[in-house]
């Protein structure tokens, strides 16, 4: 009897391991995860950071809203007047540079609107995971899209012509709730900055 009392109690200690070392390499799983994530989503931000370097012709697509009060777009106005002034030189602007801009900030438009629905779609696979941590990030850097970057205006005229049809139903629908509904004073850019 009691080998095997002894035999239950060495199961009982077995399982009690088991269950805490597949507790421990879990949390770690996730802990790397998110670790990966944040990378992943800074890695994203030098890649836009690097178009501006190599194509400052496109600054203000990616200029964010500036946090003083009454002048929430001094910062896009700013951009698009240098971008302006690349061009001033130029005796005549011509069709094809007018139609080079356009699709340099229509490329732009698309690489934004890729970050910002994977972003929402690690943010679901975080939220059937249970995974916390993750979704914290997740939710703070959605946030950050749909109350800074998407708000553009010229970003804004292209989600409208183009941008958002790659996009997924449930992306669309977040847009509108988060970014329009949210920010319906936020005026649309219908010209590039090389347009009269």
């Amino acid at each position: 009897m009691d080998k095997d009392l002894l035999t239950l109690a060495a199961s009982f200690v077995a399982i009690v391991i088991s269950v805490y070392t597949l507790s421990v390499n879990r949390r770690l799983e996730h802990e790397t995860s998110t670790q990966t994530l944040i990378h992943d989503q800074y890695e994203l931000c030098r890649i836009l950071d690097l178009l501006r370097v190599e194509h400052p012709e496109i600054s203000h697509m990616l200029a964010l809203p500036t946090r003083s009060e009454g002048e929430t777009w001094k910062n896009y106005d700013l951009f698009k007047d240098h971008v302006r002034r690349l061009h001033q030189s130029d005796d005549q602007i011509t069709e094809a540079a007018r139609a080079c801009i356009y699709l340099k900030e229509h490329a732009t438009a698309l690489h934004v609107c890729d970050i910002y629905e994977q972003t929402l779609y690690q943010k679901q696979l975080a939220e059937n995971a249970r995974d916390k941590n993750r979704l914290e990030v997740l939710d703070m850097l959605a946030q950050y899209y749909e109350t800074r970057m998407l708000r553009s205006p010229r970003f804004r005229f292209h989600w409208d012509h183009g941008a958002s049809d790659m996009l997924e139903p449930f992306t669309r629908a977040r847009y509108d709730e988060k970014v329009r509904k949210a920010y319906p004073d936020d005026p649309v850019d219908t010209k590039s900055p090389i347009e009269n």
